[in-house]
């Protein structure tokens, strides 16, 4: 499925999924593994990237949203020896379809 991440040995491993979508007084907010429903929510990934928007009903980024990633020393391969400091954000804030980006769109780089 599009919305599992791969460790290095191969195995799907899950992410943290949080509804955004307003829910009844005295009821919580749908959490899980996995996106479970449509709609607004944040997920946080396995290495510290997180993505706040809109999923479509196949549970793929679909709409307005943001997707930030994490500047973490190893979080990902394109950061250097160290990481970055906590101020410097790496983000796309747009639209998306289908799990891709697509149409208007910014990219913020720490530079």
């Amino acid at each position: 499925p599009a919305t599992e991440t791969m460790s290095e040995d191969g195995d799907a491993r899950p992410y943290a999924w949080e509804s955004l979508e307003p829910v009844e007084e005295g009821q919580e907010a749908a959490t899980g593994d996995w996106v479970k429903t449509p709609g607004r929510a944040r997920v946080v990934y396995p290495n510290g990237d997180t993505f706040e928007g809109t999923f479509n009903d196949a549970r793929q980024k679909h709409g307005a949203g943001v997707y930030t990633w994490s500047t973490e020393e190893g979080s990902n391969p394109w950061l250097p020896e160290g990481g970055l400091p906590e101020d410097r954000v790496v983000k796309y804030e747009g639209s998306w379809v289908e799990g891709k980006r697509s149409g208007v769109g910014k990219i913020t780089f720490p530079n």
